[in-house]
């Protein structure tokens, strides 16, 4: 699960995002298709997302955690 100030996001409410996988060190959340990442990314998944308490809890599907292996490495969330 990834943390998201809801603050980064000034669309519409999100319930869902795509995951691409760009490389082993970078990963991208968007709302709708992106052309280039849908050209270039390793593999791309779909998340849940909910919201709690003014933050997007995102919901990473278990490849993408694991290609990344979340649960042993730090993390930084960028907009």
């Amino acid at each position: 699960m990834i943390r998201v100030d809801r603050r980064l996001w000034t669309g519409p409410a999100l319930s869902r995002l795509i995951v691409y996988a760009l490389d082993v060190a970078h990963l991208v959340l968007a709302p709708e298709p992106v052309l280039d990442y849908e050209r270039t990314a390793l593999f791309k998944e779909k998340a849940r997302v909910s919201l709690d308490d003014g933050q997007y809890l995102v919901e990473l599907p278990r490849k993408v955690y694991d290609f990344y292996h979340l649960n042993e490495a730090d993390y930084t969330v960028m907009a």
